[in-house]
């Protein structure tokens, strides 16, 4: 038995790890003995088996494999299924040389069945020979209505042309697919293919749904008309439609830098008539799809703010529309403050808190008598928020703080603590400090608490001679209060004075009450010496956790070798959270390799966390040599040890270790489940800038949300090398190109007959713009005749003139 059948074997095992072991091996021993037995553990319960026997499988690349998995294609078991698609989607190409021939099979069902595949396969390399099915004019609906939507599940842009040119041919209920597919790929080319649906009735409201997929503004102007079409239903498709073609144009311009003003498509949502629709507006906010809802709000962006006036209040107590209505007031900031306080009483207390909520979201200034009336109301929720309100927005009058003084000493914590708040936030001045000094002098413990806290953090004007009799009350929180209180002033005193605080501070260590130790050793930080540090570290011996956790953070700050031997002390504690913040403190030592070392070896015992913590430390004050010690956790199951160990990566700098972020960026740029990982990468890549990653990063920039990070990673590299971009004006992807483009542009790109050769020729008017407003950006006129640009592009001609002016 050699070392593949001995793996094998392994492969039969109960042991998770050890099946996993024997996956990672297998894919890297380069033997097609290990196929079959791979394939087996695709039934595998665990998730990360079945993930790991495909990533072997592909990293074997062995064509031996192909046969064997486009059987399992057939199996009752989802898992199966999945998997076997899984890993021929990452085989690529010569998958679809042993698929392809069944297009050409005389059974339909075989047919059928190999468009299906590739389609679910999704591999560009099957685009050409599904159009060639498709052109060779098949007679069969369901051979055809098969390719059409492998082509749209693949979402190659090459499809375009093709599939317009069944739509123009087709029947009207044929239309549906090839509509469909056009969504799916979201090539703007089919724009007007689409907009000629809207003219027959039977086509329109899936042509809505498809222009708004495809986001095109050309689509804009006849989408607008179907706002007032009879049928409710097409109308709200029509809001639905204007809405993603607005996020879609914005997204996609987003992605560049340059912001020329042909790009503002808001002019064009202004000639909605939104009175002629008003009854369809007032109808979604009766109903219950939150969604239309959201996306009716942002269209009243680009109505007259009268208008949005008549429903923005009545949605108030929504709270999921809560930052849409935000939004809408910021561009609306007219809007009338009076109509909302007049719905105040018309209304439950639920409805008065979102108000409040709603008006502290949007800066919106309320009237004295609406806060008056807000603290006096009996619902105690209304009172907490309109607390908060007022101390953000520094609302006071002497009536409202005399109202919340009263409430200083009320039953309920909660509005306690938010009347606290708030008070505190008030602007010093010497009536009010007056008035907190006579607190000090209270029988209420409440009040004086309130004062000493006050005095804490603002300038009072008072001395610590007011707060050190304090230290001695009899209530716990007061000794709290007092001792942070004499935090303001250490430092600002004499030095006598100072001697003799920090000695009644020093005393106060060993106070009964926890909460006077932690407020104690917090007030210390600022006055560390190496005597009051070994104080700290003999009074938290044997106190609570959150003394030890205040003490350990103070100690931390203490910067010497000293304090990296007691943390590593403190890593034998039976706390985990103290371990935690051990290892968090260990970023400001002063012995690195010693730390370093010592995590290391520690490592392979410590929990996820704090592997993750450790493994963030060692990015934080590693150098180049230290990633060997981390990159091996680059494989764990866990996504938060894999996400430090990626961004420590980075940190580090070590150029040996960008191929493998680049590995793993293949494998998880397109799965959506792990988006937080490939988020991680992209930093990571921004960090270390390597020009291998330009082609796997551009893929990225088909991934909603990662856009903007990508195009940044793309831009420094950029900067860093010569032109590494270049390659991506080739892309299939409009995107991509548009954003090769910009990059270049912002890099004084020099070589400007490639760009000028997009504007002539690239089918997509979007790069043909962007390409333009380039040229212009650059100012390259000198270097050729702009009059010899070709282009029917009416917007790409009037770019062309500003650049000739």
């Amino acid at each position: 038995m050699d070392e593949v059948d001995i793996y094998i074997e392994q492969l039969k095992s109960n042991d998770f790890s050890q099946k996993r072991i024997a996956l990672e091996v297998l894919g890297q021993m380069d033997d097609v003995r290990a196929i079959l037995p791979i394939i087996e553990t695709f039934d595998d319960e665990e998730w990360q088996i079945r993930n790991s026997a495909i990533d072997a499988l592909v990293f074997l690349n062995k064509e031996e494999s192909i046969p064997p998995l486009i059987k399992l294609l057939k199996s009752e078991n989802a898992s199966i299924r999945n998997s076997a698609i899984c890993a021929l989607e990452r085989m690529g190409g010569g998958v679809v040389e042993y698929l392809k021939n069944g297009l050409n099979d005389s059974d339909i069902d075989v047919v059928i069945f190999t468009a299906n595949t590739l389609g679910f396969i999704g591999s560009a390399y099957a685009v050409d020979c599904l159009i060639d099915a498709l052109e060779s004019g098949s007679k069969d609906e369901n051979v055809v209505f098969a390719i059409i939507e492998a082509l749209g599940r693949i979402k190659s842009p090459r499809a375009t042309e093709v599939i317009v040119k069944g739509l123009k041919k087709a029947d009207v209920w044929d239309k549906f697919n090839y509509l469909t597919a056009l969504g799916n790929i979201g090539d703007e080319r089919a724009t007007q293919a689409v907009l000629e649906c809207y003219d027959d009735e039977e086509t329109l409201e899936v042509a809505l749904v498809v222009a708004g997929e495809i986001g095109d503004e050309l689509a804009l102007e006849k989408t607008i008309k179907q706002l007032c079409n009879a049928d409710s239903d097409i109308q709200k498709a029509a809001i639905n439609t204007l809405c993603k073609i607005k996020t879609k144009l914005l997204a996609r311009y987003r992605l560049t830098t340059l912001t020329p003003v042909w790009l503002d498509s808001s002019e064009k949502l202004k000639q909605i008539d939104f009175n002629k629709i008003s009854s369809l507006i007032e109808e979604i906010f009766e109903g219950n799809d939150i969604e239309l809802q959201e996306a009716t709000l942002k269209l009243l962006k680009f109505s007259d703010y009268q208008i949005s006036g008549k429903y923005i209040f009545n949605l108030l107590e929504q709270e999921l529309l809560l930052n849409e209505l935000v939004e809408l007031y910021q561009v609306h900031p007219y809007l009338e403050v009076e109509a909302l306080f007049q719905q105040v009483n018309k209304r439950d207390e639920a409805f008065l808190v979102n108000v409040i909520n709603f008006a502290n979201s949007c800066m919106i200034e309320l009237p004295e008598k609406f806060i008056i009336a807000a603290i006096k109301h009996p619902y105690e929720e209304i009172k907490i928020n309109i607390a908060v309100y007022t101390g953000l927005q520094n609302a006071f009058t002497d009536e409202i703080i005399n109202l919340f003084i009263e409430y200083l000493r009320h039953k309920n914590k909660k509005l306690r603590d938010s009347i606290n708040g708030a008070l505190l936030m008030i602007v010093p001045n010497e009536n009010f400090n007056k008035r907190v000094q006579g607190f000090l002098n209270s029988p209420y413990e409440d009040l004086m608490n309130f004062a000493l806290r006050y005095i804490a953090i603002n300038d009072s004007g008072l001395t610590v001679d007011v707060v050190t009799p304090f230290f001695n009350s009899h209530f716990a929180e007061i000794r709290t209060s007092a001792v942070i209180a004499a935090k303001k002033f250490l430092g600002n005193i004499d030095k006598n004075d100072n001697e003799k605080l920090i000695l009644k501070l020093q005393l106060l260590l060993n106070d009964e009450s926890p909460q006077v130790q932690v407020g104690v050793i917090h007030t210390l930080e600022d006055v560390l010496n190496s005597e009051i540090v070994e104080m700290i570290k003999r009074t938290i011996v044997f106190s609570d956790n959150s003394v030890k956790i205040q003490g350990i953070k103070t100690v931390a700050s203490w910067v010497s070798e000293e304090t990296d031997d007691y943390l590593i002390d403190c890593l034998d504690d039976s706390s985990q959270e103290i371990k935690l913040i051990a290892i968090n403190a260990m970023e400001k030592c002063k012995s690195p390799d010693k730390i370093i070392k010592i995590l290391s070896e520690r490592m392979e015992n410590f929990s996820s966390d704090l592997i993750a913590e450790s493994i963030e430390v060692i990015g934080e004050i590693g150098s180049e040599k230290d990633s060997e010690k981390i990159k091996k956790f680059l494989t764990s199951d866990d996504w938060f040890i894999k996400v430090s160990t990626i961004t420590s990566l980075g940190k580090l700098k070590n150029p040996a270790d960008s191929p493998l972020l680049i590995k793993e960026l293949e494998k998880t740029w397109n799965v959506e489940s792990q988006i937080i990982i490939v988020e991680a990468i992209i930093s990571a890549l921004l960090l270390l800038k390597p020009v291998e990653a330009v082609v796997p990063l551009s893929r990225c920039l088909t991934v909603n949300g990662l856009q903007r990070k990508v195009y940044r990673v793309l831009n420094v590299i950029a900067k860093e090398n010569q032109a590494p971009c270049i390659d991506l004006l080739k892309s299939d992807n409009a995107i991509v190109r548009m954003v090769a483009i910009s990059i270049l542009g912002q890099n004084d790109y020099k070589e400007i007959a490639v760009i000028k050769d997009l504007v002539e020729n690239d089918p997509y008017p979007s790069v043909k713009r962007v390409a333009a407003e380039v040229l212009h950006y650059i100012n390259c006129i000198e270097h050729f005749e702009l009059d010899s640009i070709q282009t029917g592009d009416e917007i790409v001609q009037n770019v062309v003139h500003l650049i000739k002016q």
